[in-house]
């Protein structure tokens, strides 16, 4: 016997919420397997050769308004 539609039927924003998760899961999974990767890692960052947030005044306290905003406060 089928279950009735009512015990199955789903709200639209949790369908949505799946979605995003099982998309994060996979890019984390393509990630994960990334074979360039390690090469990535291993390569030397030369404090000469790298930004400091000197080189970009107040975008340090602009991405952490944007992480709390974007994640209502639970970063």
């Amino acid at each position: 016997m089928a279950a009735p539609i009512e015990r199955l039927d789903v709200p639209l924003p949790v369908v949505e919420e799946q979605v995003r998760t099982a998309a994060g899961c996979q890019a984390e999974q393509q990630h994960l397997l990334d074979p360039a990767d390690p090469l990535f890692a291993r390569l030397a960052c030369k404090s000469d050769c790298c930004s400091t947030d000197a080189d970009y005044p107040g975008f340090a306290a602009w991405l952490a308004d944007r992480i709390a905003k974007n994640t209502g406060g639970q970063a």
